[in-house]
């Protein structure tokens, strides 16, 4: 089925995929915003520096403009390619129904192949777009903050290690000590299993 309804997207795959990019672009944006508003507030506000509040002010308005931007464009290319993929579905299932007997007419009611034509292939339609855009948004976002983080802990453990580096030592032996541990209590319970 799903391979049926890709079959389907034919000339709409560039939208389909300047969709995510610039949904991709419309996060990083997201992203920047507050990294810029804490950049006013520790550059420009707590230290008094008019020139700062107003380049990083501008910053937060270039990046609110670029945002708004991407998300427009994102949003453009998400209902061209979902209305497209819809027009295709449509001309696909109206094909599929002209190609039916006489007899297949009579088990379909007409209301029923309208409908099919209709409110299935318009739920269709929006089901795509939200993959388009909503599934994209999350998923950057989620690996857009997946990436903070690992940087904020590995700044983290450097730091550590820079002031503390015999205790560091010593949490990594312990550590490989942990792990062979483990490891070999899941070899002895395999062999048990499998003994």
């Amino acid at each position: 089925m799903i391979k049926t309804l890709a079959a389907q997207v034919k000339q709409y795959k560039l939208p389909s995929l300047l969709t995510p990019f610039f949904m991709a672009l419309e996060v990083v944006v997201d992203i920047l915003l507050p990294k810029t508003m804490g950049l006013l507030i520790d550059k420009g506000i707590q230290t008094g520096s008019l020139p700062d509040i107003f380049r990083y002010g501008g910053y937060m308005l270039l990046l609110a403009f670029l945002g708004l931007i991407f998300g427009v464009l994102a949003g453009k290319y998400a209902a061209q390619a979902s209305s497209g993929f819809a027009c295709n579905v449509r001309d696909a299932m109206y094909a599929n129904i002209q190609k039916f007997s006489f007899s297949n007419i009579d088990k379909f009611s007409t209301a029923g192949l309208i409908t099919r034509l209709t409110t299935d292939v318009t739920n269709l339609q929006n089901a795509y777009q939200m993959i388009l855009r909503m599934y994209q948004h999350q998923a950057n976002f989620h690996f857009a903050f997946a990436l903070i983080s690992f940087n904020q802990l590995c700044l983290h453990q450097m730091s550590f290690i820079k002031r503390h580096p015999r205790l560091f030592h010593h949490r990594l032996r312990s550590g490989k000590i942990a792990l062979l541990g483990l490891f070999q209590c899941r070899i002895r319970q395999a062999t048990r299993l499998s003994g």
